[in-house]
């Protein structure tokens, strides 16, 4: 079976394959929405699957654009949040949806993407969320920050920041208020040595000892992209099987297994915690 592959970066990580290619998002990305307004590809009920609600019900509202959407420094990112893709959404017509989506015990809306934060209206949305009785977690990449979501306390709002590494293979540094209103980082790690994500961002040690969690994510390398409409599921039943003849196993699983081995050592070495993809044992997306 023949897989297009990409080269990340030249002297960077291994060949390997490139999942949901996008372009690049900016702020101009969004220049014409209007205040009560939002960019949306996606809004399904589901479990958190990591971070500090793993477990836990939740609707995620998946926000279109990334400003890593090319994914020259995240190739394994499997999620599909291309721009030209999202639908412009007032954001009470987006909350009722998720009130739509809602099984009737979650919640806690999680805004994801993407880069959710890229967005001008995203704190409208937050505060509409909040007083709508909802619990909202934002995961951001560590590139943006607004100052003004400084003001909203948790339990309502919490921040998780899974900062991931620009195409020059650095990771962001952290404004000082998203460091300060985040509850926790998130971050993602590869055993192989030639990944940028085999070592942990400078400041992790600072972070922890700031008082605040540190979970650590192996991350999940795939051997072909997903079929249209695929989620992602760890086991394969018998009724998958035949499928899976047919396309192709979907996981690396030596990489997978080194990756989530390396995770556990790093968690025990410094005292952080592991966060695996638990919803990808429940074939969730």
């Amino acid at each position: 079976m023949n897989l297009p592959i990409h080269k990340s970066h030249p002297g960077g990580p291994s060949e390997q394959l490139v999942l949901n290619r996008d372009v690049n998002a900016t702020r101009r990305s969004y220049a014409n929405l209007q205040p009560d307004e939002v960019l949306i590809t996606k809004i399904f009920p589901t479990i958190q699957g990591e971070g500090p609600y793993a477990g836990q019900p939740a609707v995620f509202v998946r926000f279109a654009g990334c400003n890593l959407g090319a994914k020259d420094s995240c190739p394994w990112c499997d999620t599909y949040f291309e721009l030209a893709a999202g639908k412009v959404m007032q954001i009470d017509q987006a909350l009722a949806q998720v009130a739509r989506c809602n099984l009737g015990n979650a919640d806690l809306i999680v805004l994801t993407g993407g880069e959710p934060l890229l967005q001008p209206n995203v704190r409208t949305f937050i505060l509409r969320a909040i007083v709508y009785g909802f619990q909202v977690q934002v995961e951001t990449n560590g590139y943006f920050w607004d100052s003004s979501l400084e003001v909203i306390d948790p339990p309502a709002f919490t921040v998780v920041v899974s900062p991931k590494v620009n195409a020059r293979l650095i990771y962001p540094s952290l404004d000082t208020g998203l460091w300060q209103a985040s509850a926790c980082l998130k971050v993602l790690v590869d055993a192989d040595p030639s990944s940028p994500y085999h070592k942990l961002p400078s400041y992790t040690a600072d972070y922890a000892k700031s008082g605040k969690l540190v979970y650590i994510s192996p991350i999940n390398h795939y051997l072909r992209p997903l079929a249209p409409g695929e989620i992602p599921n760890a086991w394969v039943d018998e009724e998958d099987h035949w499928a899976a003849l047919r396309t192709g196993a979907l996981f690396d699983s030596r990489k997978c297994q080194q990756n989530h081995n390396y995770a556990a050592k790093l968690a025990m070495e410094h005292g952080y915690r592991v966060s695996v993809q638990s919803h990808l044992l429940m074939g969730l997306e």
